[in-house]
Order: structure tokens, then sequence, then C-alpha cells
């Protein structure tokens, strides 16, 4: 008895950010995870690119592409899709959520032969009218951060495998990313996943487990570039999970959903990952929501508090940033204009609209600020430091 492990990269860069930094990544993180990934035919992963990577990889790197092909068509990775220019699909109106769904699909089924399955959720932002989007799209399933499962009340024993939820008969299933997985890959010795994996392994046979995160912790933040690669991290996790290959099945999302039933039916409340939420509350709250938890982690019981102690959601960066909101109308109103357009404006005007939508420049633009401070600033310490360790109550925020 064993485990079925499920690991999914979601690579992304916004649109409109700097060509050396879209280089920068693609050599320090994209370019180089497929090459060892090629090396090793037995793993298998589900791979993300954001449609902005894709069109810069597109112009400057198509081998790259070339090469996702070749591993698709050998059952090697599962491409994933998504919205194609990284929206947030609940602040876009619906008929452009469905043209980005599209899109992508169109692309991938081009481009790897296969539409594809399942979708990355942009900032894993979620509210419960979603399945009526992605259902209409043929999409089966999504990847969602465990705290979304546990603000619906379900706990550790209950977090393994998918669920199927749905939204007015239109179904979708829901696979929760394993938390313990997130913080230790690819930060921590490759054997610590495997006790991980063994201790799952030990107390529920043949479980489900996920592992998705952004393929920029594989070298792209500071000082992972020489543990990943030049002190051979990845290459060291991929031969420790094949050693170990007697018990853990390397799976597909796609494969598992046809082969195992869901782990039960859930409807999962409007939520995203833990840090997002306190990052779109209003800067008093921010205070307030901190010192809660202080006192909590002080009182020995934040784990079994934490379920029930929310922050706020995406749509508040809107009321939250004056600039974020004025955008967003503007976005709105142009969304209205190209609709109502002649055929031929419309289909010219579409791929604007689409690309003004990708969500990093509607919050406070995390993952750009710190994707260019990761560029220049790259740690030389062959292992990243604990500071940049990301475990419970730490993220990159909290060192930017």
């Amino acid at each position: 008895m064993g485990v079925n492990l499920m690991i999914a990269i979601h690579n992304h860069q916004p649109v409109g950010n700097f060509p050396w930094v879209f280089e920068g990544a693609f050599d320090r993180s994209y370019g180089p995870f497929l090459e060892v990934l090629k090396r090793y035919p037995d793993i298998r992963v589900t791979l993300h690119n954001s449609g902005p990577l894709i069109d810069w990889m597109e112009e400057n790197r198509p081998e790259y592409l070339d090469t996702v092909r070749e591993l698709s068509l050998r059952g090697q990775v599962e491409v994933m899709g998504g919205g194609y220019y990284e929206p947030i699909l609940t602040i876009i109106p619906e008929k452009d959520a469905a043209a980005q769904i599209e899109q992508m699909n169109r692309y991938i089924e081009r481009r790897f032969t296969k539409a594809p399955a399942g979708i990355w959720m942009t900032e894993r932002v979620w509210e419960p009218t979603l399945p009526a989007i992605t259902d209409r799209a043929g999409i089966r399933y999504t990847l969602l951060d465990d705290t979304h499962f546990r603000y619906a009340g379900l706990v550790d024993d209950d977090l393994f495998g998918y669920y199927v939820t749905e939204y007015s008969g239109h179904i979708l299933s829901v696979f929760p990313i394993d938390r313990g997985l997130r913080y230790a890959i690819p930060f921590h010795e490759p054997q610590e996943t495997i006790a991980r994996l063994a201790e799952i392994a030990r107390d529920r046979p043949d479980a489900g487990v996920v592992y998705g995160d952004d393929g920029e912790k594989f070298g792209l933040w500071p000082g992972t570039y020489q543990w990943v690669y030049e002190e051979d991290w990845l290459v060291r996790f991929f031969e420790m999970i094949l050693a170990n290959k007697d018990w853990i099945t390397l799976l597909t999302f796609s494969e598992y959903l046809d082969r195992f039933p869901p782990s039960g039916r859930v409807y999962l409340p409007t939520a995203s990952y833990e840090e997002m939420t306190e990052w779109a509350l209003p800067v008093p709250a921010i205070l307030k929501y901190r010192q809660l938890k202080k006192k909590l982690s002080d009182d020995g019981i934040i784990e079994s508090a934490r379920p029930f102690i929310r922050g706020g959601f995406f749509s508040n960066f809107l009321t939250k940033y004056r600039e974020s909101n004025n955008m967003h109308k503007r976005m709105l109103f142009v969304s209205a204009k190209v609709a109502s357009a002649p055929e031929d404006r419309r289909e010219a005007a579409l791929p604007l609209l689409l690309s003004a939508q990708c969500n990093c420049a509607y919050w406070h633009g995390l993952f750009s600020i710190s994707t260019i401070c990761a560029m220049r600033s790259i740690k030389t310490s062959a292992r990243p430091s604990a500071s940049w360790k990301r475990g419970p109550g730490r993220s990159w925020n909290d060192t930017i």
C-alpha cells in the first residue's frame, strides 16, 4: 500500500513585464526545470504556463514549448489550462472569463494536441459560482489550497484525493493542495518530503496527495538556483521518488480522476490562500488580524483556530486601492464596448481587452515586485536561508 502523488507546477510572468525579467526567470527557473525533468521520463508532472509567458516563449524560446509537446505526447506531462492572460476569473465579466479559458484551450489543443482537462485557478481565488464558467468550457478539475477546504469544515484526514462541487448543476472536481508539501518543496531536504508521504501512506493507504505551487520557487527565488540546480536538489528529489516507486505512484490529475472516485461532495466558501486574504484587508484590519493571530499563537491554539479566522477576499483590493478600482471599472466599460462592437472590430479588440485583465496590476503587485527584487539581488548561499523558507506565518511579502 502506498500513495498516489500528483505534482503541478505553475509558471507565470505578467503582461508587460520587463524583457530582462522574462529572460532571467526562464534561464534560472523554467528552462532548467524542464531540462532536468526531460532526463527523468518516469517523473510525471502537470505543467501550467500562463499566456503572457507562453507568448514570450513562442517568440524567444520556442524550443521549450517543443519539449513540452514532446513530453506531453509521451505521457510524462499533462498540460494544464487556465485563463489565458492569468485573470482573476471572479472580477471580470463572465463572457470574458469564458473567452480567457477558451483561448487557452484552443492554444493548448493546437500546440500540444490535446485540450486541457484542468485549469490553474489564478491566485487560487475562488467563489462558489465558478463551476458555471468552468463546466461550460469543458474543464473537469482545478486545484485549491487546503485552506479553502478547512474553511468549509474539513479536517486533516479529509484533505486527500478530490471533491466534487457544483453550482446550479454545473460540476467541477477540486483537489486540495497539501500545505506540508508546499512548505517543504523545494526548501527542505527531499527526504523530508518522502517522510511526509510515508506518514500519509501509513495512515491513509492509497491516498491521493497533491503538490501544486509556483515554478519560480525552483531557481528564481533568492538562494534557490544554486540549491535546486547547482547543489542538485531537484535531481536528488526525483531520484528519491524513483527509489521509492514501489509505494509512490506518480499520476497526472486526469489519470487520478479516471481511476478513483471522489472523496465526497463539498461547497467551498469564497477564499484564496491565507496570505492573500490578509493582504486584501484594509491596513487597520490587517493590524488587528495579526494581533489576534499572535495572541492565538501565544496561547497555543492557532492551528485549531485557523479555519475560523478569515481575512478579506480579492475584490477588497478594489476598495483598498483607488487606482485598482479605476482600472477595473475602465476595463468593465471597455468590455461592454467590445461586446457591442461589430464582429470584425470585436475580434480585433478582444485580445487587447483580455490582456488588460491580467491580475497582477489589480492588486498590490507583489508578484512583479518580488520577481524584480529577486532578479536584482540573487543570493549566493547554496541553500535558501531560513528567512526565505515559506512556512506557516511566513510569506514572500514578509521579506521585501
